[in-house]
């Protein structure tokens, strides 16, 4: 079985269990699940380029193959000719409130207007909360699924995760 397709395996089987309502709006998780709807935006808005340098930290670490620093690879890059539209389906966060997770689907569309999207995946996102209270991406990591048809994305998470311990 491929890597792609049992990481996928992992997670939909994962986001199975038994998962709480919408996230109290105060709550750190909350911020955190913002913050990835926000970046996901405006690599819709303003450019995948710009989106990822913009929500990577200093160390956040990609990989390509190897483990590189993100932001430095993200900065040098041209503006990509493509968009990338991705949505949290599961997320969770440590007691502390300063350290989480995002998972979920992620589709790849070329330039032209109304075209079917010519890729798809899985994104994990690991995240710390800085000293301003804004979340940032320290790891991010994508793998290529096929296509899954008629899927509706929820967003899930373990019961009281939005809670302080």
């Amino acid at each position: 079985m491929k890597a792609g397709r049992l990481f996928c395996f992992f997670w939909i089987g994962l986001s199975s269990s038994a998962f709480a309502q919408e996230p109290d709006s105060a709550s750190d998780l909350k911020s955190m699940v913002e913050a990835e709807r926000n970046f996901a935006r405006m690599a819709v808005t303003n450019g995948v380029r710009d989106a990822f340098v913009e929500n990577f930290s200093d160390e956040a670490i990609i990989f390509r193959p190897g483990p590189v620093k993100g932001r430095p690879v993200w900065q040098q890059r041209k503006p990509l000719p493509m968009m990338i539209r991705w949505e949290p389906e599961y997320v969770d966060i440590a007691a502390s409130g300063d350290f989480g997770y995002s998972t979920g689907p992620a589709e790849y569309f070329g330039v032209k207007p109304l075209m079917d999207p010519i890729g798809y995946g899985y994104f994990v996102s690991i995240r710390t909360k800085q000293p301003d209270g804004k979340w940032k991406v320290q790891l991010d990591v994508g793998t290529e699924v096929p296509k899954q048809d008629n899927r509706e994305v929820k967003l899930h998470y373990p019961q009281g995760a939005d809670k302080k311990k």
